[in-house]
């Protein structure tokens, strides 16, 4: 039998799950990328006050291997059913039931402060890289080049002043010459703070 149809439902009602009683997705992260790595990984937290029922059920649906979700095996999802989250539930009486009444958490729901112990080496690496880019993009925006960068996107890897003269007793023109890591490379009059050019980057 396919039921590979049923084992993504039994996902997304994992999710949801969650969700609905703490107010976000399971595998929040500080950073989209980060967010894809615990969803990979499958590494789930819970947090202070989640019902233990809730979580228990949540675990058991949110599992990588598609065929070891609880109720993955059979199309009336009976384990599922069965499950002590839903104790009480009349299932062949459910369509003509009265929904509970929703209300709000006696307390909120604390979540712990956010770890990448989970992450591999190469993983830290990359997060660990990307943050001490950012970091430099927004530095470098503030000082005199920031204005000639693309926003946000670019980051000066190399700079340095060169003074072009025309003859002996010439002072010169001083050009601050920048590389980016487009990569670009451009200068510019470093007294005047204009954009002079750009010399194009062949490969």
């Amino acid at each position: 039998m396919n039921d590979g149809w049923i084992s993504g439902d039994l996902y997304s009602y994992g999710v949801s799950v969650y969700q609905m009683i703490c107010g976000r997705t399971p595998f929040t992260a500080p950073s989209q990328w980060l967010t894809f790595e615990r969803i990979r990984s499958g590494k789930l937290s819970f947090p202070i006050g989640f019902p233990e029922d809730a979580e228990d059920l949540v675990r058991q649906l949110l599992v990588a291997t598609e065929n070891s979700r609880l109720g993955a095996d059979d199309i009336e999802l009976t384990a599922v059913k069965e499950h002590p989250f839903f104790l009480g539930i009349d299932w062949d009486a459910i369509s003509s039931s009265t929904p509970p009444t929703l209300r709000a958490p006696d307390s909120p729901f604390i979540f712990e402060i956010e770890h990448t112990d989970d992450l591999s080496d190469a993983a830290l690496e990359r997060v660990t890289q990307d943050e001490e880019r950012r970091r430099v993009i927004a530095k470098q925006a503030r000082t005199p080049w920031g204005q000639f960068l693309i926003p946000k996107s670019e980051m000066i890897v190399k700079q340095g002043l060169l003074i072009k003269r025309a003859g002996i007793w010439n002072n010169g023109r001083k050009r601050m010459f920048l590389v980016t890591d487009l990569p670009r490379i451009i200068y510019v009059d470093p007294e005047k703070t204009v954009l002079k050019g750009e010399i194009p980057w062949y490969v």
